[in-house]
């Protein structure tokens, strides 16, 4: 992780990418840095109340993000993308503020890391 860097050298010799290896195609459906392999990328949808609804429109939670639905009670996204433990960290650390309308294996696993935490 880069935090955990303790020094940098800067060399002269430069490095040619042999392999055609495209970042921005193979992170194109990921949410962060992780990249599942063998996995196709889901259709998300999430709901937002008004208040967070306006902060996602500001900074969209991911490059796919369309809008379905933006009004006075709230804000509905599409995205498409995989599901990894960093999108389901992320939509945790909203509480209240987001519900999880498909897939439904999201929706459960939501809910279920939401009864383990009341649980303690």
């Amino acid at each position: 992780a880069l935090d955990r860097i303790d020094e940098v050298h800067i060399l002269r010799e430069k490095v040619k990418n042999q392999l055609n290896f495209n970042p921005k195609e193979y992170f194109k459906y990921c949410f962060g840095v992780i990249h599942p392999d063998g996995e196709k990328p889901e259709k998300v949808i999430l709901a937002f109340d008004k208040v967070q609804g306006k902060y996602i429109k500001t900074l969209p939670f991911h490059h796919s993000q369309k809008i379905i639905k933006d009004d006075k009670s709230g804000l509905i996204i599409e995205l498409e993308l995989f599901i990894t433990q960093d999108l389901i960290i992320e939509i945790l650390s909203l509480g209240e503020n987001i519900k999880v309308l498909n897939p439904n294996s999201l929706k459960d696993e939501i809910e279920k890391r939401h009864k383990k935490a009341i649980g303690k």
